[in-house]
């Protein structure tokens, strides 16, 4: 925990706490505040016997409900610095009527379905496709144009280098990742975290590997 302590004293404004959090939650993430805090506003509220209670409102229930699933633990813990006995709350902005004269419409933000950390998820008919074959590495052929089998309904025509389990794993890594982002976001890491995301070595023949391998998922 690396949130100073604070003498037991009611937090002067929102900014002051919105400023611990944000050290505190980017150094779990350097990337989580800007794409999930930063709409976010807070409200000190106090309540009987004097116990504070730190009421974020959100923009969307949408918002509400991930930064609640994912960070209400670490948002409690940053908090419990400034009011030891106090708890943390949730609620959505209201949303201003648009005037009749103006509609106003806001982007639907699509998402992957948000599956814990011990699990990997991919679309099932990809799964049960032959994209990625069981096969060795030296095994692999080039297919040229090649119909390859998939559940009914679905038809995958595939040309280029074949890929095999070893790139399902670094494909089933993708999607772990960017299951905590919008869809068309741009998701960085480093290939580094991303072999010690895959279990794997990070000496330069798996980097190499690594690279090979990102090949083969994005060739036309």
């Amino acid at each position: 925990m690396n949130v100073a302590k604070r003498e037991q004293r009611q937090p002067l404004t929102w900014l002051e706490i919105r400023s611990e959090l944000k050290q505190y939650l980017t150094a779990r993430d350097a990337t989580v505040w800007q794409r999930w805090f930063e709409p976010v506003t807070g409200i000190v509220e106090q309540g009987e016997n004097n116990t504070l209670t730190l009421r974020l409102v959100c923009p969307t229930n949408f918002y509400g409900d991930w930064i609640r699933n994912n960070y209400e633990i670490f948002i409690s813990e940053a908090w419990r610095q400034f009011a030891p006995d106090g708890k943390v709350v949730f609620s959505v902005q209201p949303q201003q009527q648009p005037k009749a004269e103006k509609v106003q419409f806001t982007a639907e933000v699509i998402q992957l379905p948000l599956w814990p950390e011990p699990v990997r998820g991919m679309p099932n008919p990809v799964l049960r496709a032959a994209l990625f074959a069981a096969i060795q590495g030296k095994d692999r052929r080039f297919l040229n144009d090649e119909n390859l089998a998939a559940v009914q309904g679905v038809i995958i025509r595939f040309k280029g280098e074949q890929m095999n389990q070893e790139d399902l794993d670094v494909c089933s890594a993708v999607y772990h990742l960017a299951r905590m982002h919008p869809l068309g976001d741009i998701v960085h890491t480093s290939a580094h975290g991303f072999l010690k995301l895959l279990g794997r070595k990070t000496g330069k023949s798996q980097h190499v590997q690594l690279h090979r391998s990102f090949r083969r998922l994005m060739q036309p």
